[in-house]
């Protein structure tokens, strides 16, 4: 998707909205203590109206209506259905949606085009990658599970190689196994392995020799230098023998070259000198892979393991790590206790710190926590993780409360979660967070609107979502949404590629309400410009506010905090370049 430049500027510098608070403030008040703040309005819109507190209804036209013949029709089966008129065929975002919710009717849609396309002889890979495109870009647990064993049942080598495509976009580490397979294509699975976000792969793929000769063969440089960063993420002697033998089959000197410049986070010797040969190439020596690392990096003894770093790690898993090494659980609490106490780092290290310490050992990071001054977390998120430990100490207290309000199904500990009420409501479906900008345009409000309705289960069973874009990107989005043989329809406004939230959050409480439902759909603070939506009973979640558990935020809340960012970084380069924006987190204090 389309970003503007100034958000690559703002992400390649770390930088985001509501940052550059101080570490810590004693006079800050206790979370569970606070009534929430009125939720902020700023953008409201004609076709809706704030009613109940922080919920927003839109002015819908309500009207007798069955769903459109479209929406149950069959998927396209030939390029150029992709590329043409899809008024034809279910919304894009319709089939995104539900493949992700599991829907099995889409499912099943979904395996009998790529059949039929088989079938006919169109399924090439251009069509391939065409059906792949229809799971998004990271499928959920549900299409990836359903994708799995799909792959499983399929008989025909052409069909799998779609359902290959996609189970390689799925980041959870148990579908690597599937990569495996004798039959899994090389294009999947160098991209499995590379989509991983820098995950270190639990053990040697024994494929990757096949794959790799295969890419090779092809000759293609970006696909060459995808295998090289591959082979630099597995640890062990394979990768480095691997690369070694493939530099003596390659016949082409760039290609000999490409083939070991990932190789350069590696410590060890071989690893080192494979690296620097390749990099010493003319036409490789340039590439960022091999632009010189920092000194501590080039030391020639491999190094020891750094806790007090990993812990505050993205995808840290204190129990996983344990598990591996079960000498490292006494380390690994005095290195999450640690951080946890250092006010210089930042914030969301010191919340996730205190999360996994109290995974491991709940009474050592109540302990801990009481050292520090409440004022020392800023967020709501953090404010209200640090506030449940003090408030819900035992394990399940805070689950059983949710639970008495109505928006947890089961009172038990939530497998996953975090400690404040919010990664307790994440964990089990009833949150769904996302980027309020889209970066594209139609943005598919549609496509937004089918995730927020599975948060409210049977509330909203059946509902399907339609969005009627302006035409030559002026004027207003209609929205439908039909339930019941009932169709609501309200305006969106058109506010280029961000999400109209109001709009979308005013259609579902006002189908809810006009439905006899306490179900209602609220906005949570983020202090950035993502959205996270929760889905609850009314009561339950005026109550969990007022106790403190939750805050709420505006609709537009989202949108204005990455406009007013967007502002403050286009003003920060008009004065000083990229120096200007590296230095906005001080100017914003």
């Amino acid at each position: 998707m389309y970003r503007r430049p100034v958000h690559l500027i703002a992400a390649l510098l770390g930088l985001s909205a509501g940052l550059g608070l101080p570490a810590c403030e004693r006079s800050e008040v206790p979370v569970a203590t606070r009534k929430p703040a009125p939720a902020r309005d700023s953008a409201r819109k004609p076709d809706t109206a704030r009613e109940a507190g922080p919920f927003v209804y839109a002015r819908a036209q309500k009207t007798e209506a069955a769903v459109p013949a479209r929406f149950t029709a069959g998927l396209p089966t030939r390029l150029a259905d992709f590329r043409g008129d899809w008024s034809r065929f279910p919304p894009r975002a319709l089939i995104t949606a539900g493949l992700g919710a599991g829907d099995a009717g889409m499912q099943a849609r979904f395996l009998a085009a790529i059949r039929k396309a088989a079938a006919d002889g169109a399924l090439d890979e251009k069509l391939s990658s065409a059906y792949t495109s229809l799971l998004g870009y990271s499928p959920g647990e549900a299409a990836c599970g359903w994708l799995l064993a799909a792959l499983g049942a399929e008989k025909d080598a052409r069909v799998r190689g779609v359902l290959y495509g996609g189970l390689s976009r799925c980041r959870q580490p148990r579908f690597a196994s599937a990569f495996e397979r004798d039959d899994a294509p090389a294009d999947a699975v160098l991209e499995s392995v590379f989509s991983a976000f820098g995950r270190t792969p639990a053990r040697w793929n024994p494929q990757l020799a096949r794959v790799a000769r295969e890419v090779v063969a092809k000759g293609k440089r970006h696909e060459i230098r995808k295998l090289s960063v591959v082979l630099g993420r597995y640890p062990g002697p394979e990768p480095l023998r691997l690369a070694a033998e493939l530099q003596k089959e390659i016949q082409d000197p760039e290609q000999r070259a490409l083939v070991a410049i990932g190789l350069g986070e590696r410590k060890d010797e071989q690893a080192k000198a494979l690296f620097e040969a390749a990099c010493g190439h003319p036409k490789v020596k340039e590439d960022p892979l091999c632009q010189p690392r920092k000194a501590d990096e080039e030391k020639a003894e491999p190094e020891k393991p750094d806790l007090a770093r990993e812990v505050r790690g993205y995808d840290f898993d204190p129990a996983a790590r344990i598990a591996a090494e079960p000498g490292l659980r006494g380390p690994i609490v005095s290195a999450l206790a640690a951080c946890l106490g250092d006010l210089k780092a930042d914030e969301y290290s010191r919340a996730a710190c205190l999360a996994r310490l109290a995974s491991l050992d709940r009474k050592r990071a109540a302990a801990e926590l009481a050292k520090v001054e409440p004022g020392c977390f800023k967020s709501d998120r953090a404010r209200q993780a640090a506030a449940s430990l003090r408030r819900f100490g035992e394990p399940g207290a805070l689950e059983a409360r949710l639970h008495e309000l109505g928006l947890l199904a089961k009172p038990e500990p939530v497998e996953a979660a975090g400690l404040a009420a919010r990664d307790v409501l994440e964990a089990a479906g009833r949150v769904h967070s996302f980027d309020t900008e889209t970066g594209q345009f139609p943005n598919e409000h549609d496509g937004l609107l089918s995730e927020l309705a599975a948060l409210a289960g049977e509330a909203m069973q059946g509902a399907v979502f339609e969005e009627i874009p302006p035409k030559n990107d002026r004027g207003p989005y209609v929205l439908r949404g039909y339930l019941h043989g009932k169709r609501w329809e309200v305006r969106a406004q058109n506010l280029g590629d961000w999400y109209d939230m109001h709009a979308v959050l005013g259609l579902l409480n006002a189908m809810l309400r006009d439905e006899k439902s306490e179900i209602r759909y609220v906005s949570l603070p983020t202090g950035d410009q993502t959205a996270s939506v929760l889905a609850g009973p009314a009561g339950g979640i005026l109550a969990a506010a007022g106790d403190g558990l939750i805050g709420l935020a505006g609709a537009a809340d989202g949108m204005q905090a990455g406009k007013d960012f967007e502002e403050r970084v286009l003003k920060a380069l008009k004065a000083g370049g990229i120096e200007g924006v590296q230095n906005l987190r001080v100017k914003a204090d």
